[in-house]
Formats: structure tokens, C-alpha cells, sequence
């Protein structure tokens, strides 16, 4: 903006249910991946990218390397002290905690890793984390891969087993030395077995032959191939229309059966098939019809058992579509059960 009599309009949502809308569209957890390709919006760049490949690089020869230290902040106080420097390959006796369990091993690392590493959660290595492989389009295969770290101090030998239909996984190497970094590769083959929506594919992972207690899971969302379509075979595609795309019940007591019912049409000039229709998590029951003719008008309704829920919430319904145009389509119902 300039000082050349520059406006800009500020929009406030109301009513219950547009509130409802804006935090289900503007909450950042929803606007990590594009939505057309799974990739992600915002990623680092420039200054960041600098910073950290300097940060956290090994600088051979470098002042105090192969340094013995007792702990993380021992070498911390070296570098402050000036007795090392940031990027000197040092030895440090690492301690965790793990399921009420102390581990302890010496790592190879830099004080300039150690700096690093203080602002990422100590647990994120033991919690569960979504490995989501973005869109993929039916009849595709898409690989991707993943890091892991043996912070044991023995080998061990990784392999998987029970994986599902569809997904195929390798570890590079199987056998991980104490201390080392193996590569996790994982595809998914879409052709194997016919799946709609987000798709969990999940293998049992085995270390040194034992079955870790959990299993290792990727996400993925399973779309119609939309990308071999012509532009007029796009046009000619089932496209949805809803006469309102959120319902606000207002305050209900709870206990109370809520009924929210969407009303829509295809206006598209082919057939509209709904693959299937999710949840965002909660447990209700959705009615629809699986098949649409062109211009005819449809209802999808939502069925909740308020006693299972408190306060404001967000129900959330996903269509999976075959319509080139619109092949995701969210309905919300909002309501405050008291």
C-alpha cells in the first residue's frame, strides 16, 4: 500500500455459522498443503536456508574438533568460551528419556547442531507423526521418503511386515548401527487396490524381528485422474453446487440428535459420482446418494449424537467427487451443545 488514498475492507464474520466456516478455512493446520498437489504453501527460503545449512554443517579441521564433551551444554559453554568453534566435529554424551526409560550414548555432532536442535520438541522423534504423501490421482504411483535414527547403542536390523495393500517400503540400509541414519523409501500404488479419499496405508515395523508397538502409516489422498482429461472433457465434468455450504444449529442441549441437510445440484452435463464422504475426525453419520444425473438436485445430511461432544464444534463433511471442477466439496454444520 501507498499513501494514495488506498483502501483496503475488512470483513467480519457474524453469524455462528460463518465463524464456523472461517476457522475451518483459515486455521493454519488446514493451510500447510495446496490443495491441487499436496505440496507444501509455505516453505524456507533465502536467509533461512543460509542460516541453517551454515549452522548445522561440519567444518573439517575446524578448532576443537574430536573434543570430548559430558553433555550438550558443556560444549555449548566451550563455544561461548571460544575454545571451539560452531562447526568442529565433536564427541557428546546425549541423554533422553524414553517411556520412563533413560537412554544415554556419545553422538557425533556440532555445537552449531546442538543450537539447532534446542528449538525442535524433544519428543517429536517418539510421538506419533502424519507422514502424508499428498494427492494422488487413481491408476498414479508416487514415492516419497523418510529419515530415521538409531539413538540406540547396538545395531539393529529393520525390516517391515503385514503392509497394506498398495504400499511398498524398503529401509536403506536394514541394518542401522548405533548411531547412524537410515532412509525409509515408501511408494504407493494406487492400481493394486481401488481406494478414495484420505487413505491410510500402514506395515508393521520389525526391529532386530520384534513388532515395534506401532506401525509405521502414510496418508494419502486418493483422487479421480483428472490429469489425462481434455480441457472440453473437464468442462463436460459433473459439477457441484450448494445452496448453502455450512449450517449453524445454534445452542442444543446435549444428548440432543442434530440433523444438518445440505441441498445441491449437478450442474455439470455429465453424471456425478460421490466416491466417498469423510469425516475431519469426529464419529457421525453422513446419508448421500453415490450417483447424481446431470441437473438433478441431491441432499447430503448429517446425522450427530450431541452427548458425545460439549461446547462449539465444527462438523466437517468431505465429498470426494468425480467432477474435474470441484473433486472435494466440504460441507460444515456448527452448532454449541450446552
Amino acid at each position: 500500500a501507498d499513501f494514495d488514498g488506498d483502501q483496503m475492507a475488512i470483513h467480519v464474520p457474524l453469524s455462528l455459522e460463518a465463524q464456523a466456516e472461517c476457522r475451518f478455512l483459515m486455521i493454519a493446520s488446514n493451510n500447510i498443503l495446496k490443495p491441487s498437489d499436496g505440496e507444501p504453501i509455505a516453505t524456507p527460503s533465502q536467509d533461512m536456508i543460509f542460516g541453517n545449512y551454515y549452522l548445522t554443517m561440519e567444518k573439517p579441521g575446524a578448532k576443537g574438533e574430536g573434543s570430548y564433551f559430558a553433555n550438550p551444554e558443556e560444549a555449548i559453554l566451550a563455544y561461548q568460551a571460544k575454545e571451539i568453534e560452531i562447526n568442529a566435529l565433536i564427541n557428546v554424551r546425549r541423554t533422553m528419556q524414553i517411556d520412563g526409560k533413560y537412554y544415554s550414548a556419545i553422538i557425533k555432532t556440532t555445537t552449531g547442531r546442538i543450537l539447532f536442535n534446542e528449538i525442535i520438541p524433544q519428543d517429536l522423534g517418539f510421538t506419533k507423526r502424519e507422514i502424508r504423501l499428498g494427492q494422488i490421482e487413481q491408476g498414479f504411483v508416487k514415492s516419497a521418503s523418510v529419515s530415521v535414527a538409531n539413538i540406540s547403542n547396538k545395531e539393529i536390523s529393520l525390516s517391515f511386515a503385514n503392509t497394506s495393500a498398495g504400499l511398498f517400503i524398503k529401509a536403506s540400509p536394514s541394518k542401522i548401527a548405533a548411531g547412524e541414519i537410515a532412509e525409509i523409501t515408501y511408494t504407493v500404488n494406487t492400481n493394486e487396490k481401488e481406494n478414495w479419499g484420505n487413505t491410510i496405508y500402514s506395515a508393521d515395523i520389525l526391529c532386530n524381528g520384534v513388532k515395534a508397538p506401532k506401525k509405521f502409516e502414510v496418508t494419502a489422498l486418493i483422487i479421480d485422474k483428472f490429469s489425462t482429461l481434455s480441457k472440453e472433457e473437464k468442462n463436460r465434468s459433473a459439477m457441484i453446487l450448494a445452496k448453502s455450504s455450512s449450517i449453524s444449529i445454534g445452542n442444543v442441549s446435549k444428548g440432543t440428535a442434530i440433523e444438518g441437510s445440505f441441498s445441491l445440484r449437478n450442474t455439470g452435463a455429465s453424471e456425478l459420482i460421490i466416491r466417498k464422504a469423510e469425516t475431519n475426525g469426529k464419529d457421525f453419520t453422513i446419508i448421500y446418494p453415490q450417483r447424481v444425473k446431470a441437473g438433478e438436485e441431491f441432499k447430503v445430511i448429517a446425522k450427530i449424537d450431541s452427548s458425545k461432544y460439549s461446547g462449539e464444534e465444527v462438523f466437517t463433511i468431505t465429498l470426494v467427487t468425480n467432477s474435474a471442477n470441484r473433486p472435494l466439496v466440504n460441507l460444515f454444520v456448527a452448532a454449541n451443545i450446552n
